[in-house]
């Protein structure tokens, strides 16, 4: 993927369907290593990634310079999670993509850009449980022109199995991109939740160089869409 492309989909983004954007250093630690990272937003106009009920369509999480030579990734989650404030530093990624950050640097990445069944932040995904009540239908359009834009990277499934996903959004990735979708699994069993109790209960984090990116095939399982792989 060539540095132009990586560094300007979400302004690109931004200009098509007239949202907003910014972009934030940030820096934390992992073990006693400091990351230095940085976050782009892309937003409604006059919207917050720390509040509740607004809504964030895509991320981008990129932590070296090097755009030029660098592995990137897509990841689909469920929903978007509050954005955090550490040390009075705010607009840190929630522990969920703090997760996906220690995973994908391990395996060589250096930046990805999420995106969501739906757009709307909710912390508690398990919470929404009326899909069908929500239009979707800006984040599925934003989420398709991205996916198409950077049409050489890997989409990695990061939905839980458990809670409900956007129909109309699974049906969009199974239509357009489905030869592109990645799962991860550790121990044969497909990573589909990214907190860190789930994730250290498994011992996951201690182990990444075993965990393994492969094709994925997600269908839905009933009329409130859920998804197995």
């Amino acid at each position: 993927m060539c540095k132009k492309s990586i560094n300007n989909i979400i302004k690109k983004t931004k200009k098509r369907f007239d949202k907003k954007c910014f972009n934030v250093e940030l820096e934390r630690k992992i073990k006693e290593n400091q990351v230095n990272y940085q976050v782009e937003y892309l937003m409604e106009k006059n919207e917050d990634p720390c509040k509740k009920n607004d809504h964030k369509y895509a991320m981008r999480v990129y932590w070296e310079n090097n755009y030029g030579n660098s592995k990137y990734c897509i990841i689909i989650g469920q929903n978007p999670s509050l954005s955090r404030s550490i040390k009075k530093s705010e607009y840190h990624v929630d522990d969920t993509n703090w997760n996906i950050i220690k995973i994908l640097r391990k395996k060589g990445y250096k930046g990805y850009i999420m995106l969501n069944t739906f757009s709307t932040i909710n912390p508690s995904g398990s919470s929404i449980n009326a899909p069908a009540s929500q239009d979707n239908s800006t984040n599925v359009e934003i989420s398709k022109y991205i996916i198409k834009k950077m049409r050489h990277l890997d989409i990695i499934i990061a939905c839980t199995q458990n809670n409900y996903v956007a129909e109309d959004y699974i049906d969009m990735l199974n239509c357009k991109f489905k030869s592109r979708l990645k799962k991860m699994v550790y121990n044969n069993v497909v990573i589909s939740h990214f907190s860190t109790i789930v994730l250290n209960r498994n011992k996951i984090l201690k182990n990444i160089k075993n965990i393994q990116i492969i094709k994925a095939t997600i269908e839905k399982t009933n009329n409130n869409c859920k998804i197995k792989f």
